[in-house]
């Protein structure tokens, strides 16, 4: 997939449908007509806020952003497939006025080669009926999966009025720790080999390269996928 501005990203699936956040707050680039509302540009990153996703009243404003800079098109139902199954992945950055100036939409699944192998040959759907096999309980009465879990940041932008700021560093790293909290083992995303920003940003966070992905997008740009590792629990805090 393409958060052209910074990243870009591939597939999905899912353990379980996540808790909507419940934070009223109105977040949009565009008005209804469309017009954009981004007025002043903020001057620095303390005039910016980071708030959760929360509902298709968003979407627009988010879709508006992220399509700017797109190396491949996205649906509407690319969107809501990510919104909807992890919303709590999605964080906007918005300025003074409640204007949307920034985004990072992301996922958290299975990692699929380290499923069970009844688990891996089902689709995406069938993952529930194995949370039984899959998880183990902590001594801090957690469940987490004895398989890898995978973050993924499949979208990320920034208004190109508001960049040079730390908005898309500062998205980022919350992103990472919204996966962190629910037990990823791993982050990954892809973005163009052209990118030279991007792979910098990342690389500054601590991102590595993983592969080379000939021919990945639609206008037949390169890709490198690159990788985040979290630290896995120690078997240690383990129970048997």
């Amino acid at each position: 997939m393409d958060s052209s501005v910074i990243a870009n990203s591939s597939s999905p699936s899912a353990p379980e449908r996540p808790a909507r956040p419940a934070s009223p707050v109105v977040l949009d680039i565009t008005d209804e007509s469309g017009v954009d509302t981004l007025t002043r540009p903020p001057d620095s990153l303390s005039e910016v806020r980071f708030v959760p996703y929360v509902d298709e009243h968003q979407l627009p404003g988010i879709m508006n952003l992220i399509s700017k800079d797109l190396s491949e098109p996205y649906s509407v139902y690319t969107y809501r497939y990510f919104l909807h199954r992890w919303p709590q992945h999605c964080i906007l950055a918005v300025d003074e006025e409640d204007t949307c100036v920034g985004v990072v939409v992301g996922r958290l699944d299975y990692h699929r080669n380290t499923l069970p192998f009844e688990a891996r040959t089902g689709s995406e759907s069938d993952y529930e009926q194995f949370d039984e096999v899959i998880q183990v309980t902590t001594n801090n009465n957690l469940l987490v999966p004895n398989c890898l879990l995978r973050g993924y940041i499949a979208m990320l932008a920034v208004d190109h009025r508001c960049r040079k700021l730390g908005i898309g560093t500062k998205l980022v790293t919350l992103s990472i720790d919204s996966l962190r909290k629910e037990k990823a083992n791993e982050v990954v995303l892809e973005t163009e080999v052209t990118n030279h920003g991007a792979i910098a940003l990342y690389q500054r966070l601590g991102f590595i390269k993983e592969k080379r992905l000939h021919r990945y997008y639609l206008n037949g740009v390169d890709a490198f996928r690159l990788k985040f590792r979290l630290p896995r629990l120690e078997s240690s805090q383990i129970l048997t």
